[in-house]
């Protein structure tokens, strides 16, 4: 029995084990749905523009893209992405970001669906405040949520 752990059959199945979860891990943040709540501004939006949704995917073929918000009438965006060619969706300060707390919102915020599995980054790019923040598909499911931001922001 002792003579097994030893083995080159042992470290062969070992290896395997390893790269079996080494390469799980890699699509860890590659989904077919992505939910973005409204992210914390401070009331000077200009701290926090331009805005912009960052979208990539793994396939060489295209990958049809929806964006949308959460009432889906306020903002929608179809289009597609392909690897090597990331998709940018540019984003007013009023669309992605809020300065309401304690409150629903059901217009701002946005939901993300593709027909293959993309990763999608919510990337704020003000000269002061940047911010690179990755959106959660299913790993990401709850009922409660907290903001992304910086609370300071005195520039």
């Amino acid at each position: 029995m002792f003579r097994f752990l030893n083995s080159k059959k042992l470290r062969i199945t070992s290896l395997m084990l390893v790269l079996f979860a080494v390469s799980k891990m890699s699509f860890a943040q590659f989904d077919y749905e992505f939910w973005m709540p409204p992210i914390w501004q401070t009331g000077d939006s200009q701290q926090n523009a331009p805005s912009e949704l960052f979208i990539t995917t793994p396939f060489p073929t295209p990958v049809n893209v929806h964006v949308q918000t959460p009432d889906g009438t306020t903002f929608v965006f179809d289009g597609t992405v392909t690897s090597g060619t990331p998709l940018s969706i540019p984003l007013s300060t009023t669309l992605g970001q809020t300065n309401l707390y304690n409150t629903v919102i059901s217009n701002n915020g946005l939901i993300v669906t593709a027909s293959r599995p993309i990763q999608c980054v919510h990337k704020v790019s003000a000269f002061y405040n940047q911010t690179l923040v990755t959106l959660k598909g299913n790993n990401g499911r709850g009922t409660e949520f907290w903001c992304g931001s910086q609370t300071i922001n005195n520039a």
